[in-house]
């Protein structure tokens, strides 16, 4: 094979690879990315109803001594606690809510020890949940660290391709 046909096909064959690691970049990079956001908009979703606690513990020390109405505000507090959950659960696959007790928003207003009975079960599954999705971030965390080695890498070796087959086509004339 002569050296412009060689030339010619290092060209072709890097262009080629750069395609395919544009590609690379624009699935499997995005998908990573668009994952992760999903974590990041969930944890933030808690964070806003977790820092309703203290409004919740607020109105509980200014509310009068009454049962029912301290009753009231901890059901409140139990049902806001699941719903800011209800994102980070959704996340996480069945294989990785293996172990997370079920979630108690049907059960918010349901008995009289309501906070009594159901807050260590929500404490629990707090914990469980924000280490699943804890977990799950780092695996995605490496996998797009992976991805973006394999990215550069292509990139690399088909600008390579690319500029050494032009530059033996310039200086290496029919």
């Amino acid at each position: 094979m002569s050296a412009i046909k060689a030339a010619s096909l290092a060209t072709v064959v890097g262009g080629l690879v750069l395609v395919g690691s544009w590609i690379l970049q624009q699935t499997l990079l995005d998908r990573a990315n668009g994952k992760l956001d999903r974590i990041y908009n969930a944890q933030s979703t808690f964070a806003t109803y977790q820092s309703n606690n203290a409004l919740f513990n607020a109105i509980l020390s200014a509310t009068a001594p009454g049962v029912s109405r301290r009753l009231d505000v901890r059901r409140s507090q139990v049902y806001n606690y699941e719903l800011g959950l209800r994102d980070m659960e959704d996340l996480l696959s069945a294989k990785e809510r293996r172990g997370i007790p079920p979630t108690l928003i049907s059960q918010a207003f349901s008995s009289a020890d309501i906070f009594v009975r159901l807050w260590p079960t929500l404490q629990a599954r707090t914990v469980k949940i924000q280490a699943a999705v804890r977990n799950k971030r780092a695996r995605i965390l490496s996998e797009k660290n992976r991805l973006y080695w394999i990215f550069f890498a292509l990139y690399l070796c088909g600008s390579t391709l690319v500029l050494s087959g032009t530059v033996l086509k310039t200086f290496k004339p029919n």
